[in-house]
């Protein structure tokens, strides 16, 4: 349990000048507030949230109480617990020993959603060079299906046309914790915290179907029964749209990489 005000970081704030701020720093104005110096809000929103605090806080308890009594679940906070900056975290998902893969962008059911990891270690490949990636490819691909007995990961005669396109400058500018938001799921009939990075993915193939559309009955790239390798199908064949030249595609060679998950898309491709 961390209990350190200035490690939790509000994000989605009931009063927007706090998001991005710690929780000592609101704290500290509340208290300077009450003391006297009426210039400690910035905001007639919030002045009224000041107002509606305790006039003494004691400590940081007396703070969280307050915002759990008047707020309850409409404010969010994050903390980084564990490779604050990145700056160990390539090693760790080059590492042999690690299996990296695992994506946190919309996992759980309510209030959590760390990074799209899966893009995130391309994007930390990418800022080492262009062998990186495709060392990072085969990590987030192949290695993990040939690990769990998947019959996908590889793009190679008669496999399974699943696939997405990687548009890599956009990942240059891309901040991984900047883009969480909540949002409304009819699945779960709720709010649902997720990280939506927009842009990155330019295509998405799943068994040879339009990745993004294809839940709704979009065409189908290519022609061929899809059935499994084992049974002698026809994986169904597929050929890139024009517009996607410039993306990464998936393969293991070259200049063109590989990606089996991308939270850009409106599907999971498995890979």
């Amino acid at each position: 349990m961390i209990r350190d005000g200035s490690m939790l970081i509000f994000d989605g704030a009931p009063v927007s000048e706090w998001d991005g701020e710690s929780m000592a720093d609101v704290m500290t104005r509340v208290q300077r507030y009450h003391s006297g110096d009426s210039a400690a809000p910035r905001s007639d929103a919030e002045r009224e949230a000041f107002d509606r605090f305790p006039k003494v806080l004691r400590d940081d308890a007396d703070f969280m109480l307050h915002m759990m009594r008047t707020y309850d679940k409409s404010f969010r906070f994050y903390a980084d617990i564990a490779n604050k900056d990145n700056t160990a975290t390539l090693g760790f998902l080059l590492d042999e020993q690690a299996l990296p893969g695992f994506n946190d962008s919309g996992a759980h059911i309510t209030n959590m959603a760390f990074f799209d990891s899966n893009l995130m270690s391309l994007k930390l490949a990418k800022e080492r060079d262009e062998a990186t990636v495709a060392r990072m490819v085969q990590r987030l691909t192949s290695e993990p299906a040939e690990i769990f007995g998947l019959d996908v990961g590889t793009l190679e005669i008669g496999a399974q046309a699943d696939m997405v396109l990687i548009n890599p400058d956009a990942l240059d500018g891309w901040q991984p914790d900047q883009t969480r938001k909540l949002e409304y799921r009819e699945i779960f009939g709720h709010q649902q915290m997720v990280n939506r990075p927009e842009g990155h993915c330019g295509f998405g193939i799943y068994q040879g179907c339009d990745g993004v559309e294809g839940r709704h009955g979009a065409s189908c790239i290519g022609s061929g029964d899809v059935g499994p390798r084992s049974e002698g199908g026809l994986r169904r064949p597929y050929s890139l749209p024009t517009p996607a030249i410039n993306d990464w595609a998936l393969t293991n060679s070259g200049r063109y990489v590989e990606l089996g998950l991308c939270s850009d898309l409106e599907m999971t491709l498995r890979v």
